[in-house]
């Protein structure tokens, strides 16, 4: 593999700026599987780009979608509510949707559509919004209250809070000192009053937090907390917070307050202290120091009985409320680490039943996934989330060798240069070859007059043209090469159909042949773009006036839309539309949805160059109707209705069957649908043909096909010749192979998708995108994520004989005690059928189980030098229960799997990353060393001379079935090049550029400075 790692490529990773989970950190809103399962974090960025989350048990956290917004807007606050639950009409009790909304340094409160990552309406609060909170969910007191007929009564009845309102409002903090309410009812927003007017100063109102319904608690930037009555919009009580330090500023700014579920108030000041205050009387209960710097962040555990702060010295502090030696209770500093390194500005908590964790982000850009429960806190480790976009913000121009990459609203053209064995001709791209020192070129870019930031970007495979979408609109590029000056010259396409680009796109994407682009809208409507070529044009492309509608936005399943609080008023939010790819000869799409659903299309007929450019044939009517490429879609279209709704339009468009050169965009046409996969796709992508395979010509058009008087453009039925193979990589990590000529799984993803080896199970990273290798030898797909690149031989299984011998149950104990398994699956080596438990298994949802000596650590032993450092766990030390047995039982396993993987690993010298390894000497020492391991123990009991002998298993040297590697950090994305001088050599190999953006390179403000990092400088 040749492999450029692509360090110069510029991505401006933004902060995090706010967190917040869609449920609340409550007792009464855990439990609940449909709320687990509707659970999502969102993540404010500094950029102004919200990221939606989906945390699922066992750490398997995943992007799901990201909703943009535009240059010099910024996310600073974030809030969901949930509407009140519903009785439908027919008596079934429904949940209320969720609705999410945000701030941002302006005085508007902005709604967004989950389901279209564009925003539903905005208020205006009057003045500069610096903070957000959302009223806690209305819970039933539990009174008993009189029926009518005075007989009784029922705790929590209807006629209780009857008339009472069961909504969440909005409370909103402002930069002159006024908090205003904002309104949610009837699934609306809109303003209603204010709470509070300026104050004296017009101190800035910094944070916001309810101690119940309707008590309002308000830090200030004049060292004061403020209490109100939101209901007769008063004043309760002002609290001044000082200082207790010498040389501390008297008048600080108290960045962040909470409420703990008995009702005492937290804060956090600029002067790194903690202040907790009664709940009933208002009085100051305890002062902690518990920063070196301000305090931006302060949450409370579900129970109130731990507290976490973070600031800008990057620590993040654990207190708890302990009992004294006179049984009153006061609150201790438990620990303080540093998680981050730079400033940390946000934090949010979830927990239940099965998680129990704190995320945190800031400056640095990563997301922090920290165990806050006790255990968890001794036996996990914390995880980290990388800063970078998780769906590539990179592509490649394969043979034109450039290398495009975006951001807000730039896209930067880079050109990778390749080893010509001394020809001295130019590339299909118009670049020379380069025949010197490897060396990238930065070639042009393109900036976005427009504010909306990039949605998604895709450059054809000649590097020709370039397409671009923001919400709003898209935009087309011609790039032009002038080879005697070795530059690139960008030109807008201005002449676009507004059918195209009057509207925004979540996904664009090139087909490989560069004829087609696939447009995903953001009502999740599937459209196609054919480029045609056009001498007349200074372009020399046009794009046709008529795009192919394959899918209009999804109709709304009444029981499915109800039953789903994250489906707002709209279209489904698990039907978004998160993948798209085309095969490698442009004939057939596929989308995948965030359900796990997958649909496909494939293009009927070949192309003829003599035919009309588009015919428009109606389904709803038996004539046909011509256009050429200037005519428009809606004169073409037959229809025996005269209405002129825009939806019926819609669905004439839909039903025609438009035509481009002869050939169809048709649904697959198997009867059977695709199954879901369980778990959303994070990786679509169609297998592809070998390199080398040679292909035949193809005839004009389709032989045999005349028009006729009654059928003036004669359709082909024809299906693509070739058998279509999807590959899908889900959110659990396992590969799924899918054959479209019957829309199941093939036989290999049936013998092999239970089987996926269990180091990619495992990777809490998830993949991001995937190159393919596939000559006459090889079946390869490189399968990478942000920290890591998995290899995986899709031509072999990867269980071995053996293990289907003992799977089927017809294992000898000569193969169980040579222990020779393959590394996919958790077979204990005695032969038992125990599943072994995953390290994600039993987790609090934060990072897997530490090791034992993580959780003893280490101790000095001895007193001559050098003093080793040893573990405190010991095996000798006391009993050890059910779980140590099984862990160790564990241990056993996992050194059985690291021979076995070892011997999988090595087995391929050459095509893998061009690591010469000898497999036989490498297998023979690690079976060398088990033996010498076993003799020395049955020699130590004195056995040494009954050695069982069916413990030889002769090893046969075959390809690797898989291959890992993490030596590359903070991937923005790999993307494949292609060379036009293949030779025999050639084609054996596969060419990338892995981009990386590390975190140390990233231009980060001056943070916080220790004492002790002072005196290290």
């Amino acid at each position: 593999m040749d492999v450029h790692r692509s360090r110069f490529v510029p991505y401006p990773a933004s902060s995090i700026n706010a967190l917040a989970f869609s449920h609340p950190n409550t007792r009464t809103c855990m439990g609940s599987k449909a709320k687990l399962h509707s659970l999502r974090l969102a993540i404010g960025r500094a950029n102004g780009n919200i990221e939606i989350w989906h945390p699922t048990p066992q750490s398997v956290w995943h992007h799901e979608t990201t909703f943009f917004q535009g240059e010099g807007r910024s996310v600073e606050g974030l809030a969901w509510i949930q509407e009140p639950v519903r009785v439908d009409a027919e008596g079934k009790t429904r949940q209320g949707h969720l609705r999410l909304f945000s701030i941002g340094y302006a005085s508007t409160v902005t709604e967004w559509d989950l389901a279209t990552g564009l925003p539903r309406r905005e208020v205006d609060a009057g003045g500069e919004v610096w903070c957000i909170a959302a009223q806690p969910a209305w819970l039933p007191q539990h009174k008993y209250v009189r029926s009518k007929d005075k007989t009784g009564g029922l705790p929590g009845t209807e006629e209780e809070v009857e008339g009472e309102w069961r909504g969440q409002n909005l409370v909103l903090g402002c930069a002159d000192g006024s908090m205003a309410l904002v309104s949610t009812a009837d699934d609306y927003l809109q303003f209603d009053r204010l709470i509070a007017r300026q104050t004296a100063k017009k101190a800035r109102v910094l944070n916001i937090a309810f101690q119940n319904r309707d008590v309002v608690v308000a830090s200030y930037a004049d060292s004061c907390i403020r209490v109100y009555d939101s209901k007769k919009n008063s004043l309760l009580r002002t609290i001044t917070v000082g200082s207790s330090r010498k040389g501390d500023s008297k008048s600080n700014l108290i960045w962040t307050v909470t409420c703990l579920p008995n009702g005492d108030i937290v804060c956090g000041d600029s002067n790194g202290e903690i202040s907790i205050f009664d709940g009933v009387n208002l009085s100051r209960i305890s002062r902690i120091a518990g920063h070196d710097a301000s305090i931006l962040s302060v949450i409370s555990s579900r129970d109130g009985r731990s507290i976490y702060s973070t600031g800008m010295d990057q620590r993040t502090c654990l207190y708890e409320r302990r009992a004294g030696a006179n049984g009153r209770k006061y609150w201790t500093k438990i620990s303080n680490r540093a998680y981050h390194d730079h400033d940390v500005k946000t934090m949010a908590a979830y927990e239940s039943s099965k998680w129990n964790i704190l995320v945190s982000g800031g400056v640095d850009t990563n997301l922090r996934i920290i165990p806050i429960d006790r255990e968890g806190r001794q036996l996990e480790y914390h995880r980290g989330v990388s800063g970078l976009p998780h769906t590539p913000a990179v592509a490649s121009a394969a043979s034109g060798r450039l290398l495009a990459s975006w951001w807000e609203r730039e896209v930067q053209l880079w050109r990778i240069p390749m080893n010509t064995r001394g020809s001295e001709n130019e590339s299909k791209s118009g670049f020379p070859m380069h025949t010197g020192p490897k060396r990238q070129k930065f070639v042009g870019k393109v900036i976005l007059k427009d504010e909306e930031h990039i949605t998604s970007a895709s450059i054809s495979d000649d590097a020709q043209l370039l397409v671009v979408a923001t919400v709003s609109e898209i935009k087309i590029f011609k790039l032009e090469i002038d080879s005697m000056q070795n530059t690139l010259r960008v030109r807008k396409l201005n002449d676009l159909p507004e059918s195209l680009s009057d509207e925004g796109a979540r996904i664009v994407q090139f087909s490989p042949d560069g004829k087609w682009i696939a447009i995903i809208r953001h009502s999740n409507a599937v459209h196609l773009a054919r480029i045609v070529s056009d001498d007349s044009s200074k372009s020399g492309f046009t794009v046709a006036p008529t795009l192919v509608v394959l899918s209009k936005e999804r109709s709304r399943n009444s029981d499915k839309w109800q039953s789903n609080p994250l489906n707002p008023p709209g279209v489904l939010y698990d039907e978004t539309v998160n993948r798209v790819c085309f095969s490698d000869d442009s004939r057939a799409l596929a989308v995948s949805c965030l359900n796990s659903s997958i649909k496909t299309w494939l293009l009927y007929g070949r192309e003829d160059s003599t035919a009309s450019k588009i015919a428009i044939l109606s389904s709803s009517t038996d004539s046909d109707s011509d256009s050429d490429s200037d005519s428009d879609s809606d004169s073409d279209s037959d229809s025996d209705s005269d209405s002129d709704s825009d939806e019926e339009e819609e669905d004439k468009a839909y039903a025609a069957q438009i035509s481009f050169f002869d050939q169809t965009w048709k649904p697959n046409p198997s009867s059977t649908p695709f199954p879901l996969l369980g778990s959303t796709p994070l990786v679509l992508s169609f297998v592809a043909q070998s390199t080398n395979s040679t292909k035949s010509p193809q005839p004009n058009g389709t032989p045999g096909l005349h028009p006729i008087r009654n059928t003036p453009h004669p359709q082909s039925h024809d299906l693509p010749a070739r058998e279509y193979t999807l590959l899908a990589v889900t959110a659990a990590h396992k590969l799924y192979e899918l054959d479209l000529s019957t829309n199941l799984l093939t036989e290999w993803s049936k013998r092999n998708t239970p089987n996926t080896p269990r180091d990619f199970r495992d990777l809490l990273d998830k993949a991001m995108g995937c190159v393919w290798h596939v000559t006459e030898k090889w079946k390869r797909v490189f399968v990478y994520g942000s920290q890591w690149v998995f290899m995986f031989d899709l031509g072999r299984d990867f269980a071995t004989p053996i293990f289907k011998e003992l799977e089927n149950g017809h294992g000898t104990a000569a193969m169980v005690t040579a222990g020779k398994l393959d590394g996919a699956d958790g077979v204990v080596i005695d032969g038992s059928r125990k599943r072994k438990r995953g390290p994600n298994e039993g987790t609090s949802g934060a990072g897997s189980r530490k090791k034992k000596a993580d959780q003893w650590g280490l101790r000095v032993e001895g007193q001559d030098e050098p003093i080793p450092w040893v573990s405190e766990f010991s095996d000798d030390e006391g009993e050890k229960d059910d779980n140590d047995e099984e862990d160790d039982a564990e241990e056993n396993e996992d050194k059985d799997e690291e021979i076995a993987d070892a011997a999988n690993l090595a087995s391929d010298a050459d095509a893998i990353m061009d690591v010469d390894v000898d497999v036989e000497a490498k297998d023979g020492d690690q079976d060398q060393a088990r033996r010498q391991g076993k003799e020395k123990e049955q020699k130590d009991s004195g056995d040494a001379t009954k050695q069982p002998e069916s413990t030889e298993v002769t090893t046969t040297t075959l390809p690797a079935r898989f291959w890992k590697t993490f030596q590359y950090r903070s991937v923005l994305g790999v993307v494949p090049f292609r060379r036009e001088d293949y030779g025999e050599m050639d084609e054996e190999r596969v060419e990338v550029a892995v981009v990386e953006r590390p975190g140390w390179e990233l231009d980060l403000p001056p943070g916080y400075v220790r004492v002790h990092e002072e005196s290290k400088k």
